[in-house]
């Protein structure tokens, strides 16, 4: 008798791993990939002015990024001295790649190519680093760069200012979207500050 419940026993555990085995079996089918990824966009202006008279030419020197936002993930300030990455949220280009391209774009869009055929008379390089480019927990974007502008004839800098662009999203956090075109306006909003600098910076 003991025998017998031994080996029905056996049977039922036998039987339970041989469905546990087919349902995996039949769930081997890929997981769906939900990560979404996001480009960054120039803007124009929003109205045309034009050079003033004996403005220096404008170059777009270097950019540089902060460590932390090298990674893939878009990065969001958790608690003032902790970052959080957002997992299925990432960078289609590294930003090291990405900021250079778009300010290029968006002081072509504000300079035009005349900036190129000024006549001979100063020019003036920017640099940016940036310190802060991420979202809060609440869906905010914040941007924090150092503006530098340099005589490169010299390389004396001319003007150095910390520039700030904070926008409230409405959405919060999940608006990912609307979060990155929102970074993406404050990089057209640092190129007008940042020219603006370069024409009233003197040697």
């Amino acid at each position: 008798m003991k025998s017998s419940r031994y080996l029905t026993g056996r049977m039922l555990l036998a039987g339970a791993l041989l469905a546990v085995g087919l349902t995996a079996c039949v769930n081997l089918k890929p997981a769906e990939d939900t990560t979404r990824f996001y480009v960054l966009t120039a803007s124009r202006p929003a109205s045309e002015t034009a050079a003033p008279s004996g403005a220096p030419r404008i170059l777009l020197g270097r950019v540089e990024v902060a460590d932390y936002l090298r990674a893939p993930q878009l990065a969001f300030r958790a608690a003032p001295n902790r970052i959080g990455y957002a997992d299925l949220h990432q960078w289609a280009e590294p930003l090291d790649a990405a900021l250079p391209r778009i300010l290029e774009q968006d002081f072509l869009l504000r300079l035009g190519s005349g900036n190129a055929a000024l006549p001979d008379g100063p020019t003036r390089e920017v640099r940016f680093s940036f310190l802060r480019f991420d979202l809060t927990p609440n869906g905010e974007t914040r941007t924090e760069v150092i503006c530098r502008v340099i005589d490169p004839a010299s390389r004396q800098v001319l003007m150095e200012r910390t520039l700030l662009r904070e926008t409230a999203a409405t959405a919060g956090v999940t608006g990912f979207e609307e979060a990155v075109a929102s970074l993406s306006g404050q990089l057209g909003e640092l190129a007008d500050e940042a020219i603006a600098l370069a024409r009233a910076a003197r040697p």
